[in-house]
């Protein structure tokens, strides 16, 4: 199967509503393409915007493009970073989480597997 996405259609649709404020997400590798392990996501947050505290039944990852994103881990042991264009970091399943953004920011999630659909 061959796949490609121009950057022209790269526009984040707004997501998880009602758990996020000023969020988007736009699919880049899912099942809709014929993925069948994994699922890449660009993300996008106004400032000010952000994602309830969450967590995942499988590991994410995410690598910032730019702006500015405080991240916070809640469990076992509570921490919050500061994130910048060029970081990236993996969470591993089970640890609730959320972000917010400190001004507009553009990142990547990725899933090793596919998570669940959303219905």
């Amino acid at each position: 199967m061959h796949y490609v996405l121009r950057a022209t259609e790269m526009r984040p649709k707004p997501a998880y509503r009602g758990n996020s404020k000023s969020y988007g997400r736009v699919a880049l590798v899912d099942d809709t393409v014929g993925s069948v392990h994994m699922g890449l996501g660009l993300c996008a947050l106004r400032a000010g915007g952000e994602v309830d505290t969450h967590l995942h039944s499988l590991e994410e990852s995410f690598y910032v493009l730019e702006g500015e994103l405080l991240y916070r881990v809640l469990e076992p042991r509570p921490s919050e970073e500061r994130l910048f264009p060029g970081h990236d970091g993996i969470v591993e399943p089970e640890v609730p989480h959320e972000v917010e953004a400190l001004g507009p920011v553009r990142f990547f999630v990725e899933f090793l597997r596919q998570a669940r659909p959303q219905d």
